[in-house]
């Protein structure tokens, strides 16, 4: 005879205890997770940012026309980028306002370029890179002080920390595409490594071109960019740039002089970033920065605190004043950064991590491990 087995279900009580524990032992992994997460992320970063200093002192190496360079560049809405690059000439370029050490409003500027074949380093989704600018290398550009040279016009934006100096941000990517001279407003900073030695350049703190072309093509079918190499196609970019810099030249040295060209190579040129050298950097996270100023998050466009125009990043660069009730001013908002940076901001925790690179082997030392 068959036997029949009795067969017992689960009562709602035991289920509901069962989820209760799952419940509660996703809620104790959640964190420890996202920690863990967080973790590597931040290991990642470092190592990035590591890689991208390497390709730029082996850029300085291999150089034998000039120096190599480690660039700093921002996309809105994406990423950090390091851009190993290297020198291949030099430029005469316009300042605003006449120098007065010197009675002209000319200078003489590097131009660097990428490195061919060479990808830039990103750095992971929500990781930035800041710049320290020591006391005096922000430039104002009027009023007392003033010096015509500017880089990142600190009578605008930039306000430094109290007893000098300033962490900078890439803004490479505030700029008007379709506009030929709006590279006034693109600026970011970069490691300097000299040639054939890869050490890091500190006896020359002069600001620098570096070539980072427009994609837009309209602005190039007038003067001066349509008798000259299309920079934004060329196959040989550093011949390109060679005989744009020559043609910028020879016109800026004719009589009268034709200023128009200085829009073709010089800080004018929406088809260069104003470049200068530092050699302390500070890896966090935007969001974390965000939130230790008191923003209500990032620009849902930029993915960082400067605003947007709708859909697309503003062609100047500018913090959003919709994070925050009360925004104060760039210089106010840009000392809590700064304060933030060094955790001096009060009762609020900063875990950036601080280097400064040094000069005879270009490793990152921690200041703050």
């Amino acid at each position: 005879m068959r036997s029949v087995r009795a067969t017992r279900a689960f009562s709602l009580i035991e289920l509901l205890v069962v989820v209760t524990i799952l419940v509660l032992l996703i809620g104790f992994a959640i964190p420890a997770f996202s920690s863990i997460l967080g973790s590597v992320e931040r290991s990642i970063a470092e190592n990035q940012l590591r890689i991208g200093i390497s390709a730029g002192r082996d850029a300085a190496i291999a150089n034998v026309l000039g120096d190599g360079a480690a660039v700093f560049m921002f996309e809105p809405g994406g990423r950090i980028s390091i851009v190993p690059c290297r020198e291949v000439t030099r430029v005469r370029d316009r300042i605003p306002f006449i120098d007065p050490q010197t009675g002209t409003r000319d200078v003489t500027r590097s131009v660097f370029i990428p490195v061919a074949d060479s990808e830039p380093i990103q750095l992971p989704k929500g990781w930035s890179i800041r710049g320290y600018a020591p006391p005096g290398r922000i430039h104002k550009r009027s009023g007392a002080g003033a010096n015509p040279n500017g880089w990142y016009e600190g009578d605008e934006l930039w306000g430094e920390l109290d007893g000098g100096g300033a962490w900078l941000f890439p803004e490479n990517g505030f700029f008007d595409p379709i506009v030929g001279s709006s590279g006034v407003n693109r600026q970011t900073f970069m490691i300097r490594f000299r040639s054939g030695t890869g050490e890091v350049v500190t006896d020359n703190i002069d600001t620098c071109l570096v070539l980072d072309p427009s994609s837009e093509s309209d602005f190039r079918n007038l003067e001066p960019w349509r008798s000259n190499p299309r920079l934004d196609r060329a196959e040989d970019f550093e011949l390109a740039v060679r005989r744009t810099a020559t043609t910028a030249n020879d016109a800026l040295t004719s009589t009268p002089a034709q200023p128009q060209y200085f829009s073709l190579l010089g800080d004018e040129a929406t088809d260069t970033v104003l470049v200068g050298p530092v050699i302390s950097l500070g890896l966090y996270e935007e969001s974390k920065m965000a939130a230790g100023i008191g923003l209500r998050g990032l620009n849902r466009t930029t993915k960082s605190i400067y605003q947007s125009a709708g859909l697309l990043p503003a062609t100047t660069p500018a913090f959003d004043a919709s994070l925050r009730a009360s925004f104060g001013n760039g210089q106010t908002i840009s000392k809590q950064i700064n304060a933030w940076m060094v955790g001096l901001l009060p009762n609020v925790e900063s875990d950036v991590k601080l280097f400064v690179v040094q000069v005879n082997t270009a490793e990152l030392e921690e200041l703050n491990p």
